[in-house]
């Protein structure tokens, strides 16, 4: 699969997962390794259309009825832009996902036709798409449960259909069921685990620093007509903030701002959406609620002034209990953020030793494919020599291409072989056309459809009206 072809793009495929999916069917995984194979030398699908901003993009399992003299028979719309080859190793991983549970995948590898410039356009500037497997109708078998889901027993893959990405109305039914260029891989991964770990590390360390910090340094929360203590103010404070959701690169919605400080009538907060810069934003309190006005919010910049020797510092103390419970809250905070960096560095050691374990296989077996190729090539090349030896043996130029042979490919030695066998026989053997023979022309008939509807499987029958 691992291919310098021009002709196509090598992705990865995560077809499905077991148990239950969004469409209240089930998928065991031995039934799915009794059927593997039937996915093999199936296409991968698609249809392109405009999606609601106006750009092209693929679309889901898309039929059209059209209208014959027998009735109204429902046509698949889409149209094959790769194929899921012999070759497509399928296998098991485990992947994370967006809801946090671990599911079991199986997992193919497949090559898209650059040929279809829209279709690797989309793919390219999406870095992938949703998919959305498609089976084959009447090898469907299985169990309706008492709940209302289908246990399937038995089914044929027929082909994975790539689905939009920028249309919201368009979800697969297995949740992160994705295809991504195949670059994608285990090394890449464990790198960019690391990367999050050492960033991981510096916001640890950060919050340590910051536990250090004296009381007199707390935040002030200014006087007003209120019955919550200090650290009440502050978690409702976070509450608040924490109704603006935010998406990060990793795909998690997590909040938009993170708390900072109180400065007067301000809550000062760093803007995730907006690369963590400072803002401050106006809050009110009416009793005990707290609104914040995050329209508007307002850059701000971190300033530095002397400490004002001989100043009075009792006013620090009137919150000296709140100071307490907040080095205890903070100390918790720490103790749960180390305890998952250390989860996260086990996990990333787990990755780093199978990569490391994996590694010299992969190179023993690329080194013994190489070899395997060139053997290949050269028993190719022995076979073309072999059939214009008695042909072209006394010509110098051939003699010279078979003492050369390792610096030509097979197909340049066909080629030139060809040309040298065509010099010779030329007057013998062809003649000149007189006439340019008539290109060959193909009617293409174009059927226009009379509506479009879709299916999650793309399994939808062809029924008559």
């Amino acid at each position: 699969m691992d291919t310098e072809d021009s002709r196509f793009l090598a992705i990865t495929i995560d077809v499905l997962h077991t148990g239950l999916n969004f469409n209240g069917n089930i998928f065991d995984k031995e039934v799915v390794d009794a059927n593997a194979d039937s996915i093999m030398n199936t296409p991968v699908l698609g249809y392109i259309a405009l999606n609601p901003d106006g750009e092209l993009d693929f679309q889901g399992h898309e039929y059209k009825a059209v209208k014959s003299n027998d009735g109204t028979d429902y046509v698949y719309a889409g149209s094959a832009y790769g194929v899921i080859p012999e070759s497509c190793n399928y296998r098991w991983i485990e992947k994370v996902c967006s809801d946090g549970i671990c599911r079991e995948f199986f997992q193919v590898d497949a090559l898209l036709w650059t040929k279809f410039d829209d279709a690797i356009t989309i793919f390219n500037r999406d870095g992938g798409k949703p998919q959305s497997m498609e089976l084959e109708l009447s090898s469907i078998t299985g169990e309706e449960n008492d709940d209302g889901t289908f246990t399937f027993t038995g089914f044929k893959f027929d082909g994975c259909c790539l689905l939009s990405s920028t249309d919201d109305r368009i979800q697969p039914a297995m949740i992160d069921s994705k295809a991504v260029p195949k670059e994608f891989t285990a090394h890449t991964i464990a790198q960019e685990i690391k990367d999050k770990l050492t960033e991981y590390s510096m916001t640890v360390e950060k919050l340590n620093e910051n536990s250090e910090k004296e009381a007199g340094e707390m935040p002030k929360i200014p006087d007003t007509n209120f019955t919550l203590n200090l650290m009440e103010q502050i978690d409702e404070i976070y509450a608040v903030l924490g109704e603006k959701k935010y998406r990060d690169s990793w795909g998690y919605e997590c909040s938009q701002y993170c708390f900072v400080d109180v400065q007067s009538d301000e809550i000062i907060v760093m803007d995730r959406a907006d690369h963590y810069g400072l803002y401050g934003m106006k809050y009110t309190m009416d009793g005990d609620k707290i609104t914040i006005d995050f329209a508007s919010a307002c850059r701000k910049k971190t300033t530095y002034s002397d400490f004002e020797e001989g100043a009075e510092d009792a006013e620090q103390f009137v919150f000296e209990k709140a100071m307490s419970d907040f080095a205890t809250y903070m100390s918790a905070q720490i103790d749960a953020a180390n305890e998952s960096k250390d989860t996260a560095e086990a996990n990333y050691s787990q990755v780093k030793n199978d990569y490391d374990e994996m590694k010299p296989k992969y190179d023993a077996y690329v080194k013994a494919e190489a070899e395997r190729e060139k053997a290949a090539v050269d028993a190719a090349k022995d076979a073309e020599f072999k059939q214009f030896d008695q042909h072209l043996s006394d010509v110098a130029e051939y003699t010279t291409l078979k003492e050369k042979r390792d610096e030509y490919s097979l197909e340049e030695i066909q080629a030139q072989c060809a040309v040298m066998f065509t010099k010779k026989n030329l007057n013998a053997n062809f003649s000149r056309k007189t006439k340019e023979a008539a290109p060959m022309v193909a009617d293409v008939f174009e059927q226009t459809p009379k509506a479009e509807v879709s299916s999650r499987y793309g399994v939808l029958p062809t029924k008559k009206q």
